[in-house]
């Protein structure tokens, strides 16, 4: 994971100048910064680090080449948004939010300076919590299957270790191009008690959403996915995290930026919803249990 640099903390009470950039047309860019402003002003409600100036900007617009000289920090929403701030090359602290970890490496390898302070925050989950979720949707499961593509490939390590450390049998099957799906698919429903879907727009896009879940589910395979729309296209259960959780998070990582005077590394959120499933896990004879149990039993098993 990319280590955050840092940066001395602004002094108390001094004017800090935050610029949200994203795509003013996106409801989840929107909702997100939505939340954010709301989770600060309830942090800085009884006194806050520094006096908040918070400004949005559009990912098109061209203040954001001028940023350097306007603001203090930036915040970027989204991928899109993510891509404009880096390839700028602005030189300011800058916290990356509500971005795959694939899409964040990606900028990383290209075009992020390594002595500007930055750091992100991952719209994906951990796999060691969707393998916890896994457990409990199937406590009886002791073999995992995974499709792996160019992107969710960077992600073998640590479903090896993740796997291990939950104790289950993993079985990986590397998907090349997309007539591989299926054929891939049908051998690892064989060998899994559950299957688990990991962000991969090769793998899992509009056009084989539904086969794969149906060719899981007619195997009494539960999947397990990783948004709100996978598991109500047919998933057992998802873990994924809310544009509104984002935004929480993305306020906790600010607030700890100025308390500190040094960002928090690049990872995962703390924050996280759980999505199920009840008329997939009861076909499928699993034991039914309410998304804020799930929830809370998840929060308990984290390493």
């Amino acid at each position: 994971m990319v280590a955050s640099s840092s940066s001395g903390a602004p002094q108390s009470g001094q004017a800090y100048r935050i610029g949200l950039v994203g795509d003013q047309d996106s409801g989840p860019v929107a909702t997100v910064m939505a939340s954010l402003e709301q989770a600060l002003s309830e942090m800085c409600s009884e006194g806050c680090p520094v006096d908040l100036r918070l400004s949005r900007l559009d990912v098109q617009s061209e203040i954001v080449d001028q940023a350097t000289h306007r603001w203090d920090l930036i915040v970027t929403v989204g991928s899109r948004a993510a891509q404009r701030v880096a390839q700028s090359a602005i030189s300011i602290p800058t916290l990356y939010a509500f971005l795959p970890e694939a899409a964040w490496r990606a900028l990383s390898d290209c075009c992020i300076a390594s002595d500007t302070p930055h750091t992100a925050l991952f719209i994906d989950q951990p796999v060691w919590r969707h393998l916890i979720l896994a457990r409990l949707i199937d406590p009886a499961a002791s073999r995992v299957g995974v499709l792996l593509g160019e992107v969710s490939g960077n992600r073998q390590a640590a479903l090896i270790e993740s796997a291990a450390w939950a104790g289950f049998e993993l079985h990986i099957a590397h998907v090349e191009n997309a007539g591989d799906i299926g054929p891939k698919l049908r051998q690892l429903v064989k060998q899994s008690d559950v299957i688990l879907a990991l962000p991969d727009p090769d793998i899992y896009n509009r056009k084989t959403i539904y086969s794969i879940l149906l060719t899981s589910y007619s195997a009494q395979v539960p999947v397990i996915g990783y948004s709100r729309a996978m598991a109500e296209a047919g998933a057992a259960a998802a873990v994924h995290a809310t544009p509104e959780l984002v935004g929480r998070e993305v306020a906790r990582y600010l607030y700890s930026y100025w308390q500190t005077g040094s960002m928090p590394a690049a990872g995962f959120g703390k924050l996280f919803s759980v999505t199920t499933n009840r008329d997939v896990m009861r076909s499928l004879r699993l034991p039914v249990q309410t998304e804020d149990a799930l929830q809370r039993l998840m929060e308990r098993e984290s390493p």
